[in-house]
Formats: C-alpha cells, sequence, structure tokens
C-alpha cells in the first residue's frame, strides 16, 4: 500500500473516467470520499467526452476538472469551442475545482491557459 512505501496521500492524485463512474453513482461517490478522506486528490479525466451529466457532476467530491482535448483542438478558431470550454471553466470553478486543458498541441491553443483561469496544460510537444 501507499503507508507501507512511505508515499504521503497528499502526492498523490487518481484519474477517474467519466463512464467509470455511471453504473453506480453513489458507490462512486462513497468510493471517491474515502481517497479524499485519505488525503488523495480526484481528478475526472477527459471531461466532455463520456456521460457528462451536470446533474452528478454537482454532486462528486473531485477536486481537479480535467477537460478533454476535443474541447481545445483548434479552440482559437472555432466559436463554439471558445464558448463551450468558458462554460465549463466558470463551470468546474463554481463547484471549487481546479481546471486542467488535456492535450495542447499547438502553440496557439497553449494561449488558452492565459484567457481562461485554467490551472494547467498538458502539452502535447509542438514547435
Amino acid at each position: 500500500t501507499i503507508f507501507e512505501k512511505n508515499v504521503k496521500p497528499q502526492h498523490i492524485q487518481i484519474e477517474i473516467t467519466e463512464h467509470s463512474l455511471i453504473d453506480n453513482i453513489a458507490e462512486s461517490i462513497d468510493a471517491i470520499d474515502n481517497l479524499k478522506n485519505m488525503g488523495i486528490s480526484v481528478a475526472l479525466d477527459d471531461f466532455g467526452t463520456g456521460h457528462s451529466s451536470l446533474a452528478y457532476l454537482k454532486d462528486l467530491p473531485i477536486d481537479v476538472l480535467k477537460i478533454d482535448r476535443t474541447f481545445i483542438h483548434n479552440v482559437n478558431n472555432e466559436e463554439q469551442k471558445k464558448v463551450l470550454l468558458s462554460h465549463i471553466v466558470k463551470i468546474g470553478q463554481s463547484l471549487s475545482m481546479s481546471i486542467v486543458a488535456e492535450g495542447v498541441e499547438t502553440a496557439d491553443e497553449s494561449m488558452v491557459q492565459s484567457r481562461a483561469p485554467i490551472k494547467k496544460i498538458y502539452e502535447v510537444n509542438f514547435r
């Protein structure tokens, strides 16, 4: 276990996908609560690509909302993506979640962090 290896729980973040939560939301919330009670951070990965539901998003004790690359790719050239991204960020922030943008591939896409209060961006090597 993490305790046997002397790993501090606050240095661990578990990533879960929306799809993995769908089968039993109540059980998922209990499992996430248990992780958080141990001091482990929990991130919701690939947000927006699975069975996104704002109804359960408000109930999930998630620390980090990781926005899927589909909302980041070519965001500066597609007004609808800008609008969606802006609102996803606002929703996450209103629920006290840190926001991470995944799959940034271009210098232009990396500018999304300066225009929205996104904590981190995960970059793919770009030139």
